[in-house]
């Protein structure tokens, strides 16, 4: 064998290694296998909002070996984000989908991150390429948006907010189960008091819900609302139906 071509099939070699070992206590879960890992790897997920779950959302995305993660965020970072952002410690002043997709990165060199530093209404995107989308925004009106066009081009969104101890969690497949227009009403809320671990948490089953959407197993929360809070560690579930008079997804 020429010395160039075993070069080349050490390297590759060495690289399937690293990627065994790297993922090698996820793969033996039932839901995962080998084939499982390749899916992920494959995959292409969308993030909009690098907040407080947004962070934590990629970071989980990237650890798991999600293989493209598009970031979007027109907001820079602020030391009042810290007390949850916390992969921003030294990153203040920086836009956050910078910032954000070199942190993902060094979780994670073997996968891409495309940041893009401009608002969900300002941003135009080849909606179709991705697997799932994930809302990790702060306000109803750019969710509003974000539903609309991943219902358009038949990309699952799984959808997450907090306020103060509490969240929610819902996700929703076009063509299958409500939208989030039917849930959530329209306009723009005033700053939120967030506690950060219910941040954390809620985004783990956001994460959860998304892998889950991936690997095309069935995700729990598919067309149902999950209540979480914190201050009694209280959770709660119930169906969420189409709105007869929504625009979006009613037809």
């Amino acid at each position: 064998m020429p010395l160039g071509n075993r070069e080349c099939e050490e390297d590759w070699l060495k690289k399937i290694r690293t990627r065994q070992l790297r993922y090698s206590r996820q793969i033996p879960f039932a839901m995962m296998g080998d084939g499982g890992q390749q899916t992920l790897l494959e995959s292409k997920a969308l993030i909009v909002g690098l907040g407080g779950l947004g962070s934590i959302v990629g970071s989980y995305l990237a650890a798991a070996g999600v293989g493209h993660l598009t970031v979007v965020d027109d907001d820079v970072v602020e030391v009042s984000n810290l007390n949850r952002q916390f992969i921003y410690g030294d990153a203040l002043g920086r836009l956050k989908a910078e910032a954000a997709a070199d942190f993902f990165r060094r979780v994670n060199p073997q996968i891409s991150v495309e940041p893009v530093s401009r608002s969900i209404q300002d941003v135009d995107l080849p909606w179709d390429m991705f697997d799932v989308a994930f809302d990790c925004l702060d306000n109803n009106e750019s969710r509003m948006v974000l539903n609309e066009r991943c219902y358009e081009a038949g990309v699952p969104l799984v959808h997450a907010g907090v306020d103060a101890m509490q969240g929610q969690v819902f996700t929703s497949i076009p063509n299958v189960t409500a939208c989030l227009r039917c849930i959530l009403p329209k306009g723009r809320q005033d700053r939120i008091p967030v506690f950060g671990p219910a941040a954390g948490a809620v985004a783990s089953i956001q994460v959860s819900e998304g892998i889950r959407v991936l690997l095309e197993r069935f995700p729990p929360l598919t067309g149902k609302m999950l209540l979480i809070d914190l201050s009694d560690y209280s959770f709660q579930t119930f169906e969420v139906r189409r709105a007869e008079d929504c625009p979006v997804c009613h037809h």
